[in-house]
């Protein structure tokens, strides 16, 4: 059950990975280069069922993930991990009360929301990934130190789309951008979960 648990941790990446490129798929003439994540569940993109559906299983898996860590004999920093992970997990289900609108909408109460939920995943993953980062080799401590450089500063950079979104202006490369942003998460999370089924508690 132990195992079964960590493993999904990698069913979680797995699973974020289908949800944006089965979405993106699904909505003709949606950008990957061009166009953020959050917008393949906006309010009445043609991919909001599938991606939507998509992510909470990601967040239910991340949340038995984290569940498997805590109950688990590990180490106080995999624990610490598995804590700011759940966040995570149930800051999904937060998101999921406050879709956006599709662009050149203005923002609304639920933009704001989406933002700010934003600063808070962003300030999780930065505690889940040092802390886990922690709980493995140097080679591991330095990978994850990579993984947060990369994620915030990418993340950053993407930030400053947010008004052109609300104006339906173009935003060349945000999902280039932020999908570096997100996906080097995605792979730290992977990593951090094959970590932990490779060694014992």
């Amino acid at each position: 059950m132990r195992r079964a648990l960590v493993l999904c941790g990698i069913l979680a990446s797995v699973t974020y990975v289908i949800a944006d490129v089965g979405g993106g798929l699904r909505w003709p003439g949606y950008s990957f280069a061009d166009y953020s994540i959050s917008e393949l569940a906006a309010i009445g993109a043609p991919s909001r069922p599938f991606t939507a559906v998509l992510l909470a299983i990601h967040d239910a898996l991340l949340l038995a993930f984290a569940g498997g860590v805590l109950a688990g004999n590990y180490t106080r920093p995999a624990k610490y991990a598995a804590a700011f992970l759940a966040a995570i997990g149930v800051l999904g289900f937060v998101y999921a009360l406050f879709p956006i609108q599709q662009r050149g909408a203005p923002f609304t109460t639920n933009e704001v929301a989406h933002l700010t939920l934003v600063v808070v995943n962003v300030l999780c993953v930065v505690g889940a990934v040092i802390s886990g980062g922690r709980a493995g080799s140097r080679g591991f401590l330095r990978f994850s130190i990579a993984m947060v450089v990369v994620c915030v500063s990418f993340g950053a950079f993407g930030g400053r789309y947010a008004p052109s979104i609300a104006a339906g202006d173009p935003t060349p490369w945000l999902g280039v951008i932020e999908r570096i942003s997100v996906y080097a998460y995605v792979l730290w999370l992977a990593a951090f979960a094959n970590m932990l089924l490779r060694d014992r508690p």
